[in-house]
C-alpha cells in the first residue's frame, strides 16, 4: 500500500456501546483539493459507524481495525467505552491508534466514566467533547511532526517498490541463466547423441567395408582358381 500524505481522520467519536455520545466529522471541504471529492460520503461512513459499534465486543479491552471500500475504522475499548476514528485508507495505522490514546486520556480528564455511563441521550456529551475531538483531528491530520513520519513511510514504502524490482530483476536474471544452463545442458546431449550415433555408424560402415572387401576376395579367388582350370584343360592339371 502506499502512502498518501493528504490522506486524513474523518471521523472521530466517543460511544458507550452502541450510543454514540461525542462526534466530529471533517467536511469534504476541509480536505485538499486532491482528495475532497464524491468518495467521501459522511452519510455513508456515518451509516456504517453504527454498525460496526453493534459488532464490537465488550467483554473485554481491546483495540482492532476495519476495513471498508476506501476507509479504515479504528477502534479501542477501554471500560465499555468506544473511542473511534475513520480514515482514509493510506492514513498510518500507527498514528490512528495514537489519536485515539491522546483522545482517551482527553475524554478520561474531562468527563470520566461516571458521566460517561450517565448519560443516556445521543450525542448527549457533543457540547462537551466535540471541540476537543475537532482540535484533536486538526493536529493529528496537520502536525509537522505527522507529516515527517508520513514522508518517512513513503520514503520507506519508495525503498520497498525499488528492491521489490530489483528482486524482480534478479529473478529475471536468474531465469535467463537458468534458460542458458538448460540450453547448453540440451546441447551437451544433443552432441552425446550425436556422437553415439556416429560411431554407431562409423562401426556399421566399416563392417560394411569388411564385409565388401571379403567378397571381393572371395570374387578373385573364384576367378583365379576358373582361369587356372582353363589354363590346364580342366582338372587335367591335377591328374597328371
Amino acid at each position: 500500500m502506499s502512502f498518501d500524505p493528504d490522506a486524513k481522520i474523518l471521523i472521530s467519536l466517543v460511544a458507550h456501546h452502541t450510543l454514540i455520545l461525542a462526534t466530529h466529522s471533517l467536511s469534504a471541504n476541509s480536505r485538499s483539493s486532491t482528495t475532497a471529492s464524491s468518495s467521501f460520503p459522511p452519510s455513508l461512513l456515518a451509516s456504517t459507524t453504527p454498525k460496526i459499534l453493534a459488532n464490537i465486543t465488550y467483554s473485554s479491552n481491546h483495540k482492532a481495525s476495519y476495513s471498508y471500500d476506501n476507509y479504515l475504522f479504528h477502534y479501542e475499548v477501554v471500560d465499555d467505552v468506544v473511542f473511534m476514528c475513520v480514515t482514509d485508507l493510506s492514513f498510518s495505522k500507527m498514528h490512528a491508534f495514537k489519536f485515539l490514546t491522546h483522545v482517551q486520556k482527553e475524554w478520561h480528564d474531562r468527563i470520566g466514566p461516571e458521566k460517561a455511563k450517565a448519560c443516556r441521550t445521543a450525542y448527549g456529551l457533543n457540547r462537551h467533547f466535540k471541540k476537543v475531538l475537532k482540535e484533536k483531528m486538526q493536529y493529528y491530520n496537520n502536525d509537522p511532526n505527522a507529516n515527517k513520519i508520513k514522508l518517512a513511510q513513503m520514503h520507506i514504502e519508495d525503498i520497498k517498490e525499488e528492491t521489490v524490482k530489483n528482486i524482480d530483476k534478479a529473478l529475471n536474471r536468474g531465469r535467463k541463466i537458468d534458460q542458458l544452463v538448460d540450453s547448453t545442458q540440451q546441447i551437451s546431449n544433443q552432441a552425446y547423441t550425436f556422437k553415439s550415433k556416429s560411431r554407431s555408424l562409423k562401426m556399421a560402415m566399416l563392417w560394411r567395408n569388411i564385409k565388401v572387401i571379403v567378397l571381393i576376395a572371395i570374387i578373385v579367388c573364384v576367378l583365379v582358381v576358373v582361369v587356372f582350370l582353363l589354363a590346364c584343360g580342366g582338372f587335367k592339371c591335377f591328374s597328371s
